[in-house]
């Protein structure tokens, strides 16, 4: 009778350890693949060749957060002259991006003599709902040389609007450059089972400093009916 219930309890035990480690795996599913309705962008300088005197990342807010949020500006390790920039897309958790009933546009600036001084035009891009696209190129306030670039997001209410497969793009140019690189653009996503997604480094001309920056968006758009009970 004994060895008999000891039988009867290892069944049962190995039965609640499968179904423990199935319902994990199911969580674990459900955590790399549920889709994030929140998301915010980021922006990293660096001078001379990418990762030399890098400067902080810095970011907007969350989507949800703001309805009109810029991040800091980031610049190089001393705020002076960089070579290099990179665009940060970061969700708030694991899985795509899938904002419903907001519509948002990306927008990017820069300046000129350190972090706090005033900036020259804000470029934006299309509303995602419009399919996104490019920014125009903008400047410091004196036209040249910028230090520093921060980026931002604008949102508005659209009821019964669904934006998925988000993908954006930074594109630097110098006014002088007659040789321009291919690397001077970069564009990346959609986001898939990971919470970041990082542009590469991207540079105008190795021989002179950017003076211009652009930010791109590209989103899939739906409309879905709202119900009216």
């Amino acid at each position: 009778f004994f060895c008999t219930w000891l039988l009867v309890v290892s069944t049962a035990a190995t039965k609640m350890l499968s179904l423990l480690v199935l319902l994990q795996l199911i969580t674990v599913h459900i955590t790399v693949f549920s889709a994030s309705n929140n998301f915010r962008l980021g922006v990293q300088l660096s001078d001379t060749a990418p990762g030399s005197n890098i400067g902080a990342e810095e970011y907007s807010s969350y989507i949800q957060d703001s309805f009109d949020t810029f991040s800091a500006y980031a610049g190089d390790s001393n705020y002076a002259a960089p070579d290099y920039v990179r665009l940060i897309l970061q969700s708030d958790s694991l899985g795509p991006i899938d904002v419903e009933h907001l519509d948002f546009r990306f927008k990017i600036q820069c300046n000129k003599g350190s972090s706090s001084a005033d900036g020259g035009d804000i470029g934006y891009t299309p509303w995602a709902s419009e399919g996104g696209g490019w920014s125009q190129s903008v400047a410091p306030a004196d036209g040249n040389d910028f230090d520093g670039v921060r980026v931002g997001i604008e949102t508005r209410v659209r009821i019964g609007l669904r934006i998925t497969d988000v993908v954006a793009g930074i594109d630097i140019s110098a006014l002088t450059d007659t040789s321009p690189t291919a690397e001077r653009q970069d564009i990346f996503g959609p986001i898939g089972s990971v919470d970041v997604l990082t542009s590469n480094w991207v540079y105008a001309n190795t021989a002179v400093h950017p003076d211009a920056v652009a930010i791109y968006l590209s989103a899939n758009a739906t409309t879905q009916c709202a119900s009216t009970t």
